[in-house]
Order: structure tokens, then C-alpha cells, then sequence
């Protein structure tokens, strides 16, 4: 069975669209005030008046995977502090299974 994934992400779209919104400032700073990715599609597209439906390397935005989407405004929004506990978080739960063979001790 291969891998149908792109970079991590369900497909090339998918990857090219997330790529868009971490790297363009306007893009992100939007995406920072969205509760989804279905708002951040009504914002860009139809209020901001995007005048492509498609990223600059021709991915449409519509066609992106929407779970995936929506993890990454999720992602977008997350405080520091909320970020800083979850890595925390992560790193004990890896740190004791390597050491104990097992996350909760």
C-alpha cells in the first residue's frame, strides 16, 4: 500500500493551502480571527474579495481537506500558553514511556 499523503497533509492541495495561510501575514492574520475553515473561506473569498479561488501555485481553496483545515485554524489560535502546556504535556508522557515503558507513572 503506498502513501497517499503529501508532506503530512491529506493531499497536495491540502499541504499548498495550509502552506499559504503559515506563510502569508494578511492570510494568517485572518485565519487567526476564524473559528473554522469554512469561515476563513467566507472571509478571504467573498468579504476581503479575493480575487482567486485558488492559491498562487494553483491550489483551489475550496477543494482543501476541511479536517484538516479546521486543525490548522484550530492551530492558529492556540495561546502560547496553551501551546507551552501541551508540549509540556507531550514531552512527560514521552519521557516516561521511555524511561518507564509506559505514560503514567
Amino acid at each position: 500500500m503506498t502513501d497517499q499523503t503529501y508532506n503530512g497533509w491529506a493531499d497536495w492541495t491540502t499541504w499548498n493551502c495550509a502552506l499559504w495561510i503559515n506563510n502569508d501575514q494578511w492570510l494568517y492574520d485572518i485565519a487567526k480571527e476564524c473559528v473554522d475553515y469554512k469561515e476563513f473561506l467566507h472571509e478571504v473569498l467573498y468579504m476581503v474579495g479575493m480575487e482567486n479561488d485558488a492559491t498562487a501555485d494553483g491550489a483551489d481553496w475550496g477543494e482543501a481537506n476541511l479536517e484538516e483545515m479546521d486543525a490548522l485554524i484550530a492551530e492558529i489560535q492556540e495561546t502560547p500558553k496553551e501551546w507551552a502546556a501541551r508540549t509540556f504535556r507531550s514531552i512527560k508522557l514521552r519521557y516516561n514511556y521511555l524511561k518507564y515503558g509506559n505514560a503514567f507513572h
